[in-house]
């Protein structure tokens, strides 16, 4: 029996330590479950029993900790106080729709006047502009404050339009983008010149340069919700009294589908919003919401964040990708009949985005222009534009070219003056990072470590401009990613929690395993390795699209499943014959079939000779 293949890397390899096994509150949990706990950091007790614990409203951050949201508070209000009309302006996916949501509502309640502005994804483009805060003024000079949600930080225009320019309205910004290097000297050196009782853009983000919020990877809709929950505990007590004392609760639910949906990691305070959110979603008050579980997941009365991630969000990230998001907006804002009307139109929408996005995936990893193993191997990066591609898709596209090849991946989408695109990126490479060193060459950018936005926009309207900023920028890129990249950053790897034998294997263990839950990123569901198991008997599945196994270690049997089989790993296992031994990578899930439960292995790679 041949050794483990190289990309099967175990996370850690720690023991134990003393003071965790005799740790009389952690004294019911099994070595096995103590030791994934201790892989992922959590070394003390205090750090387990915290991880653990129920959720609780003392469990999230005090909002003021937030950087400037005492002086946005105040300006929400003053707004609330005078009966400004206001816009929300908000992102055109799931996270910034919800956003829009929690925010507009919030001050509708409060009695105003406001008018949502989703901007549309390809006639607009992402993040306010200058022109539109001009046509706002000349259209509804009335307005007198935009609230910009998850996005706005990088406006380095619009910053500076209204540090120049008194006649237009104030800015409010609640965002958790990364702010670039310029962006920064241009806010810098407006918060340096502004009159410190006039401040007209505010900007509330936990990752601003000098903020001391103890956890930084809040979704765009949490850091609106902040807001708005600092707004509450300062508004006079008769404006309190329009909002009932569970409305706070009420909106964890929306937190939690932005919080996964926008692939925030699940730990800290994220953890104790999907948790909770979670909870409060098997009794949402949302009708736009309870519908779509109706229609999506019906008969469930538990949710997880996969659900979250892989059915509800998708869906009302669809309308944003392909139509319009302000679908997606109704939906979870209007008071209407119309849901099942609406939740048909997102269905389509998410239909269709999925035929566009596997088209356009096949035609570029089949296009014989691109040589993938040359890429790989020797610019370790691959950078593409194309005008056949969806602006809408690009980013899920690149996600998806990501896991097949290994590297970072920017796509873009070629009109006539100008591209925009979108990237992904793997572990050690920091795309927000090393794109701030060539920025020079965008109109616009954002994101972080792994994943970006960008704008590049030809300065004498002509085709050949764009083709020269584009191929500066994609050899620059192209060098600092050889620079950057070594080889074992992009080799295949799946990660495993610890190696196990079957005779660990219990429903006690699975139980202390859903105790880890929610998994998403950075809290991934626990994986183990099991060497020399024999196999007692193999079958394929729905014309051998799946494979089911029967294996036996240390007299134990237990069943495995192997869904999705690629052409290698399909012409692999029928090879296979019963008696043959194999090391297997796999997570635990409980299946149950005509009543009855038993345990099985979900396969996610196994090895043989």
């Amino acid at each position: 029996m041949s050794d483990i293949p190289e990309y099967w890397n175990q996370k850690a390899n720690c023991q134990v330590p003393e003071n965790i096994q005799k740790s009389i509150k952690l004294s019911g949990y099994s070595l096995t479950f103590l030791k994934i706990l201790s892989n992922r950091n959590l070394k003390t007790e205090e750090d387990i029993v915290k991880f653990l614990k129920d959720f609780s409203a003392s469990d999230l951050y005090d909002p003021f900790l937030m950087p400037n949201i005492d002086i946005a508070a105040e300006r929400l209000i003053k707004a609330i106080n005078l009966k400004e009309k206001i816009v929300v302006f908000g992102d055109y996916d799931a996270d910034g729709i919800i956003s829009s949501h929690i925010i507009s509502g919030f001050l509708k309640k409060c009695g105003l006047d406001v008018e949502v502005h989703i901007p549309d994804r390809v006639e607009e483009g992402y993040d306010i502009n200058v022109n539109y805060v001009k046509d706002l003024r000349q259209k509804n000079p009335d307005v007198n404050l935009i609230i910009c949600v998850d996005c706005g930080t990088n406006s380095t225009d619009v910053i500076q339009f209204i540090a120049d320019n008194q006649d237009c309205a104030d800015i409010v910004v609640t965002d958790h983008h990364i702010m670039n290097d310029g962006s920064y000297e241009i806010y810098k050196s407006y918060l340096k010149n502004r009159n410190e009782k006039f401040n007209r853009y505010i900007i509330v983000n936990p990752h601003l340069k000098y903020s001391r919020y103890p956890f930084q990877d809040l979704s765009g809709a949490a850091v609106s919700f902040k807001l708005i929950n600092a707004v509450l505990i300062k508004i006079d007590k008769a404006i309190k009294n329009n909002f009932n004392k569970d409305y706070l609760t009420s909106l964890m639910d929306l937190l939690a589908i932005s919080t996964v949906t926008d692939l925030m990691p699940l730990l800290d305070e994220n953890r104790v919003i999907v948790k909770w959110g979670l909870k409060i979603l098997e009794k949402t008050k949302n009708k736009g919401i309870k519908s779509l579980l109706k229609n999506v997941l019906p008969g469930k009365k538990e949710y997880s964040a996969y659900d979250l991630g892989f059915v509800i969000g998708p869906r009302l990230n669809a309308s944003g990708r392909v139509e319009n998001a302000m679908d997606s907006y109704d939906l979870i804002s209007s008071e209407s009949c119309r849901h099942d009307e609406i939740i048909v139109k997102i269905n389509i929408s998410n239909d269709k985005r999925k035929k566009i996005q596997a088209d356009i995936l096949k035609k570029i990893l089949n296009d014989k222009n691109y040589d993938f193993e040359d890429i790989k191997k020797n610019k370790k990066i691959f950078i593409a534009k194309s005008s056949d591609w969806h602006e809408g898709l690009i980013g899920l596209i690149a996600s998806e070219m990501v896991k097949k090849l290994h590297i970072p991946v920017i796509l873009f989408k070629e009109e006539e003056h100008s591209i925009k695109g979108s990237g992904r990126s793997i572990e050690g490479f920091d795309l927000f990072k090393h794109l701030n060193a060539v920025s020079d060459i965008f109109h616009r950018f954002g994101g972080h470590k792994m994943a970006c936005g960008i704008t590049i926009i030809s300065k004498d309207k002509s085709k050949n401009d764009i083709e020269d900023l584009f191929n500066t920028f994609k050899k620059k890129m192209e060098n600092i990613a050889v620079k950057s990249i070594k080889d074992s950053h992009i080799q295949k790897k799946i990660k495993y929690d610890c190696e196990i034998d079957f005779t660990e294997i219990s429903s006690g263990l699975y139980n202390e395993l859903n105790k880890l839950e929610p998994f998403g990123i950075s809290n991934p569901r626990p994986v183990f390795l099991s060497k020399k198991c024999r196999v007692k008997q193999i079958k394929f599945l729905k014309n051998y699209k799946h494979a089911q196994l029967l294996l036996e270690q240390s007299g134990c049997l237990i069943r495995a499943v192997k869904f999705n089989l690629e052409d290698d790993k399909l012409n692999d296992l029928k090879k296979l014959k019963e008696d043959d031994f194999v090391s297997v990578l796999y997570y635990l899930d409980e299946n149950s079939y005509n009543g009855v439960s038993y345990l099985q292995l979900i396969l996610l790679d196994l090895f043989y000779k």
